[in-house]
């Protein structure tokens, strides 16, 4: 049996902007919630940035949890 998850790509070219994208999953970025970026094998200081200027929203959140975790330790 072959597993299609595996085998498909994490990267396409858009044809009507001309440039490469990458999907990146939300398991992914969900995991920035629990663990540091460093980490994380999937995830990168550049592809955060992408995600960062496409989606703000989500890096405040993440701020958000960790200046309450950190709190919380204190």
């Amino acid at each position: 049996m072959i597993n299609w998850k595996h085998n498909c790509k994490s990267e396409y070219f858009n044809k009507s902007t001309g440039k490469n994208i990458e999907i990146i999953e939300r398991k992914n970025l969900i995991k920035l919630l629990y663990r540091p970026l460093d980490k994380i094998k999937e995830l990168n200081k550049e592809i955060l940035e992408h995600v960062s200027l496409q989606y703000p929203e989500f890096i405040n959140i993440v701020n958000l949890v960790k200046l309450i975790e950190f709190s919380i330790s204190q």
